[in-house]
């Protein structure tokens, strides 16, 4: 660096500089640490010669031979950046009778529209140029229930938190007493009660007062409570319906390229739901207020609103689980999607909800790549 500031175009330094660098970046790569790879291309390609960068920017070739006919495609360029940027629509069409197509190094979304199926789409990450055959699978229309949104591996997540009224249709189908066991609660302090006819309706006023609309997230409910519901939902739509992981929430969440938020690099509370957000007391607000706070593959509300209980135990601590996403009231500190908070199964808070998520079978898929 002290040799280019008393000659910039000197060729050794650069050299060295560039060859410093690239390394950096394969080793930023290997660790999937995407922020370090974007730095380090950065300053790769500030010092590299245009040979370097001609072999560092090989197109891919998108290998589409396994799609049939009947599919079409659209294929979005979506960059990680600093700050939210519009996809890109690269192509749009049928497969090309070529069965492959051209891209360059960086992050994509395909999207995949089959007559009898679900859209699919396929968060593609390339650092390198060659060729890369594309597997998918489809799930038919039927197989996907309503408010869900296919994510890859035979998972389908809610795209939204469980809100109040959904919980209290649960709550509402149980006998009295059990249904009362599982009412939202602080405690020794139920928050929500039921009408003069016996039934929980929103939106209604807590013990404290405050108005809650249908539309809220549920909170107050512990893990266990949502295992219960979970088990509730999954007899009326057929399908095994249960709490995503930690691993599972993160892959809808971040997409392939692991973003730390789903808008991309730096954080901006105008783009979600948290603690700086609010004017005034922050309060919790209804579920998808946000169209930035929605990942690559369609899941909405994880880098606030309301944080959720995932199904992965942290082993050194019994009786705590993972808690996943960011909430109303959190911080900025905590909304990074890959922070992580823990709360015991069977407390209550007034900053944790929950959403669902149901595994599909084999059978549920029209064109599947596990064939």
């Amino acid at each position: 660096l002290s040799a280019l500031k008393h000659d910039p175009e000197q060729g050794e330094a650069r050299t060295i500089l560039s060859e410093l660098y690239y390394l950096r970046y394969q080793e930023a790569e290997r660790a999937q640490d995407t922020t370090q790879m974007i730095f380090f291309e950065e300053q790769f390609k500030q010092y590299a010669s245009s040979e370097e960068l001609k072999a560092f920017n090989l197109p891919i070739e998108l290998d589409l031979s396994l799609f049939p006919s009947n599919v079409q495609l659209e294929l979005y360029s979506v960059p990680l950046s600093k700050f939210p940027r519009s996809p890109k629509l690269l192509m749009s069409g049928a497969v090309p009778p070529s069965k492959t197509i051209e891209v360059e190094r960086g992050s994509y979304l395909l999207k995949i529209a089959h007559p009898e199926g679900v859209e699919v789409r396929d968060h593609l990450v390339f650092s390198r140029g060659k060729k890369h055959q594309v597997k998918f699978s489809i799930p038919y229309r039927k197989s996907v229930p309503e408010g869900f949104v296919y994510v890859k591996d035979h998972i389908a997540m809610a795209q939204y938190p469980v809100t109040v009224e959904e919980y209290f249709e649960f709550l509402n189908d149980l006998p009295k007493d059990i249904g009362d066991r599982h009412a939202p609660r602080y405690l020794h302090t139920q928050y929500a009660k039921r009408n003069e006819e016996g039934v929980f309706t929103a939106p209604f006023k807590d013990t404290e007062g405050d108005e809650w609309l249908p539309k809220w997230p549920v909170i107050l409910v512990s893990q266990e409570d949502a295992k219960h519901y979970a088990a509730w939902l999954g007899k009326k739509i057929g399908h095994h319906v249960r709490l995503p992981s930690a691993d599972e929430w993160l892959l809808a969440a971040q997409g392939e390229d692991q973003r730390p938020y789903p808008w991309g690099l730096n954080f901006d509370p105008s783009l979600c739901t948290v603690r700086e957000t609010h004017k005034r007391r922050p309060a919790p607000v209804e579920i998808g207020l946000s169209d930035h706070d929605c990942s690559i593959y369609g899941i909405s509300d994880v880098a606030g609103t309301i944080c959720q209980w995932s199904d992965t135990p942290v082993t050194e601590t019994k009786g705590y689980f993972r808690v996943m996403g960011a909430a109303w009231n959190s911080m900025t500190l905590l909304c990074r999607l890959d922070q992580e908070l823990r709360a015991l199964a069977n407390e209550t808070f007034g900053h944790i909800g929950f959403r669902v998520m149901i595994e599909l079978k084999d059978s549920d898929f029209i064109v599947s790549d596990h064939h």
